[in-house]
């Protein structure tokens, strides 16, 4: 069906990059999609426009991988941070420029959970008391 699907509106879909997800909450559901005579990989979460989908709903990949990006850009940000040189005013606003959106990505179309907003709040402090006033006031 899918691969007449495709053929029907001239798609052509490469199978070994192509995954397939079922978006399922209580149940597990058993889906195989097959096209050119081969099953398409099924996944249990993956990255799209730099956001993580799971197939359970739950944001919580998304979110560690929103902090781990903010952390890796905050650790990029290191020398600058820990330049006496650079104001205090200028690595704020690096902070507030690039690592507060880099953690915060996506995070408008998240359906947060109180205890994820809370395990983001605390992570955003996080980064901002490890990676940036640490270095500041040495």
């Amino acid at each position: 069906m899918f691969g007449h699907v495709c053929e029907k509106r001239n798609l052509k879909v490469n199978v070994g990059k192509s995954k397939v997800m079922v978006f399922e909450r209580d149940e597990v559901t058993n889906c195989e999609v097959w096209l050119n005579n081969q099953v398409m990989e099924n996944v249990s979460s993956f990255k799209y426009l730099g956001s993580v989908m799971s197939k359970d709903g739950s944001i919580e990949d998304d979110v560690q991988e929103r902090v781990q990006q903010g952390k890796k850009v905050a650790g990029t940000l290191k020398a600058v941070i820990r330049n006496r040189a650079v104001s205090m005013e200028v690595k704020k606003s690096l902070h507030d420029s690039v690592v507060i959106p880099t953690l915060t990505y996506g995070s408008g179309a998240w359906a947060l959970l109180r205890a994820t907003e809370i395990k983001t709040e605390r992570s955003g402090e996080e980064l901002f008391e490890e990676h940036v006033w640490s270095y500041m006031e040495r």
